[in-house]
């Protein structure tokens, strides 16, 4: 899967996203029926003369079995990692309008469904 991510605020593009497995891979005879990949950006800085965050859009490539959820935090210190998610969006464009921290970050998560699952 592909995805590319675009800064509102400098037009800036994050290139790309990978999502890999958290911890050891468990092996099992069983097909998974789901698959989830996260993928957490930097913390943006949104400098001193920050107005407001307006939104995320993303652009990826997946299939029917696949979709993206979209989280964002925000607050007035570079160290978000106490500062909870907001609420998810799986929508290609996230308003994010209610964040109003200088700082920002994103998460994504992947969620694919395997082949044949319903």
């Amino acid at each position: 899967m592909s995805t590319n991510l675009k800064n509102s605020l400098t037009d800036d593009l994050i290139v790309s996203a990978s999502f890999v497995h958290i911890g050891q891979p468990v092996w099992d005879g069983r097909i998974p029926r789901t698959v989830i990949g996260i993928w957490d950006s930097g913390v943006m800085d949104g400098t001193s003369s920050l107005l407001g965050w307006r939104g995320i859009s993303y652009t990826a490539t997946k299939h029917d079995t696949e979709y993206i959820v979209v989280y964002a935090r925000s607050g007035d210190s570079i160290d978000l990692s106490g500062v909870p998610w907001g609420d998810p969006s799986v929508n290609h464009e996230t308003d994010i309008s209610d964040h109003t921290g200088r700082y920002l970050q994103i998460r994504l998560v992947l969620v694919a469904r395997t082949a044949g699952v319903r």
